[in-house]
């Protein structure tokens, strides 16, 4: 959280008159720390029934994370010093505090099949593609368009098989920022157990991150759908075949669900990034369209202290720039050094 805090210090007399002013600092600091929260303990003495001290200590709760001066004021007597101060704690679990607005571009699914598989699970792609793009598109800050399947090598795309069976799906121009969703379907031959017949299927969904530099994120699930069970009852033996709608049913959520996931996660990834120096400006390739606002700072590791700070000074849809919270740290110090984003409460 970003504080303002102010300390003072009176001369005594005493040799530290020398460091009013530091002293004055130093109080501010204390004062900036108790503001992120404190610590109350206490003890007491008591020597036969009585009691001899009350003791209560306080310790800030908070590290400050950075600091800079807004006014310092010394003369021979006292010392003030204003700061605005971030306190927190770097160390504490990371919570989603932003969420990235996406664009999905959804590829056509893939659906392999075994030819002991029932014909009927042949068509899954209509079925997985209008869950999916309903599912997302339903999410805060997620559109979605579909994507043609890759044609054949032929001379003509129209005479792709793919094309030819099911339609060739609308053209869309992707954006660098779109992310392609991928989802993958294997199943295998039905097989017997105790009494069963199970449905091995094989679900993974990868969203690409090439926005960010990173690998895609991907999810992969193992399913075994019972079919049918035999019982000594012929009359239960009908009853106990699942039917088709709910088979596909129970494949289209679980690439559904999958599908959310990654989806999610990469909506609330952390934003970690190196700065690149533009002319007397540290930019980044993060920007409002990422969940990022002026409220973020960035930190990385410090030279003379455990993190530097950096605050937003231009945000636009996909850059941002930045500078050193601390003015006397030049601009050029920190080009190449890899930061991360953190939300202040206030």
């Amino acid at each position: 959280m970003a504080v303002r805090a102010t300390g003072q210090a009176i001369a005594t007399g005493a040799p530290s008159d020398a460091r009013l002013e530091q002293r004055a600092l130093q109080d501010a600091l204390y004062q900036a720390a108790l503001q992120g929260g404190a610590q109350v303990s206490g003890y007491s003495a008591i020597s036969q029934s009585v009691m001899r001290s009350d003791v209560l200590v306080v310790r800030p709760d908070s590290k400050i994370l950075g600091y800079t001066v807004l006014n310092r004021k010394t003369t021979k007597q006292k010392s003030t010093v204003t700061i605005n101060a971030i306190v927190g704690n770097l160390s504490a679990p990371v919570v989603c505090g932003r969420r990235a607005e996406l664009d999905i571009a959804l590829a056509p699914p893939r659906v392999e099949t075994s030819w002991q598989s029932p014909a009927w699970l042949e068509n899954l792609e209509p079925h997985i593609s209008a869950g999916v793009q309903k599912a997302l598109a339903a999410k805060p800050g997620i559109s979605v368009s579909a994507t043609a399947r890759a044609a054949a090598q032929t001379s003509n795309p129209s005479f792709d098989y793919a094309t030819l069976t099911r339609g060739a799906a609308p053209q869309t121009k992707r954006s660098p920022a779109t992310a392609s969703l991928e989802s993958f379907v294997t199943i295998k031959a039905p097989e017997r157990r105790n009494m069963a017949e199970i449905l091995p299927v094989s679900i993974s969904v990868s969203l690409d991150r090439h926005h960010i530099g990173k690998s895609a994120l991907s999810k992969v699930v193992q399913k075994e759908i019972t079919l049918s069970k035999r019982t000594p009852f012929a009359s239960l033996n009908a009853s106990s075949i699942k039917s088709r709608q709910t088979v596909i049913e129970d494949i289209v959520q679980t690439v559904t669900e999958l599908s959310q996931i990654v989806a999610d996660e990469r909506a609330c990834e952390p934003l970690t990034a190196r700065l690149t120096l533009k002319g007397e400006q540290l930019t980044l390739p993060f920007g409002r369209r990422d969940g990022l606002t002026k409220h973020h700072l960035a930190y990385t590791k410090g030279r003379d202290t455990p993190y530097e700070l950096l605050e937003i000074i231009t945000l636009n849809p996909n850059s941002v720039s930045l500078r050193p919270l601390d003015s006397s740290m030049r601009p050029r110090d920190l080009s190449g050094k890899t930061v991360q984003f953190m939300e202040l409460s206030k």
